[in-house]
């Protein structure tokens, strides 16, 4: 999966590719498609969100991967260096992902993502502060301190739990390869249909651990839930 610097250069290339101008569309449509310029223009327009969509997917589970790591390593007093720049890169991250989920219509299903998004940020640098960068970023300090509140609930953790929570609706989207092998642990609250198309390694796990929410609509929940009264996808 992606580093910090990996998804953030992810991110960047996804909000460029975001801000670029429709293709031109004359007046007479897409010659050859019987397309007007109207239809032609929707389809475009359909077609970016969808776009933004899959990338704003791959960023979730990055960021969701990235804050497990990350809280892992802290329990474990492991790389405790390497703790302050990687807190200082995932929260640039999260402001990155919500500037991405900002470039959907405020009516598409997954604009909701910028407040959940903007709230995991807002809450993973309290949780920073709150915790003081003496147990935080003292790393012979943890080591110390077996008491040290870091290793009971760190602000990673936090950050966790509040990007578990951030539901996407994946209907319909094409999911890039590069998400195949992936725990399906960092899909949980990922909505999706049979239209949905997943890394082939994937799909079989994804549906074990899915409920039905809707005729043709599916939620990835926690794998102990899977077998709820919903029904199995």
């Amino acid at each position: 999966m992606f580093s910090e610097r990996d998804l953030e250069v992810f991110l960047r290339l996804s909000l460029d590719q975001a801000h670029l101008p429709s293709p031109a569309v004359g007046a007479g449509g897409l010659a050859g498609t019987g397309f007007t310029e109207a239809a032609a223009r929707e389809v475009a327009r359909v077609n970016r969100r969808r776009v933004i969509t899959s990338n704003l997917a791959v960023a979730l589970v990055g960021l969701r991967a990235l804050a497990r790591d990350l809280a892992r390593d802290i329990a474990l007093r492991r790389n405790l260096t390497r703790v302050p720049g990687r807190v200082d890169a995932l929260a640039s991250n999260l402001t990155l992902a919500a500037d991405l989920a900002r470039c959907l219509p405020s009516a598409h299903p997954n604009a909701t993502m910028v407040a959940g998004l903007r709230n995991a940020r807002d809450t993973f640098m309290y949780a920073r502060q709150s915790a003081g960068r003496g147990p935080l970023f003292d790393s012979a300090l943890i080591r110390a301190r077996d008491d040290s509140p870091l290793l009971k609930d760190n602000s990673a953790q936090v950050l966790r739990r509040e990007l578990d929570a951030i539901r996407i609706n994946v209907s319909g989207i094409d999911l890039p390869y590069g998400l195949d092998g992936c725990d399906v642990e960092l899909f949980v609250n990922f909505v999706w249909s049979r239209r949905t198309r997943w890394p082939t390694g994937l799909y079989s796990q994804i549906q074990a651990c899915s409920t039905r929410e809707q005729p043709g609509g599916y939620q990835v929940v926690q794998s102990s839930r899977a077998h709820s009264d919903h029904g199995k996808a």
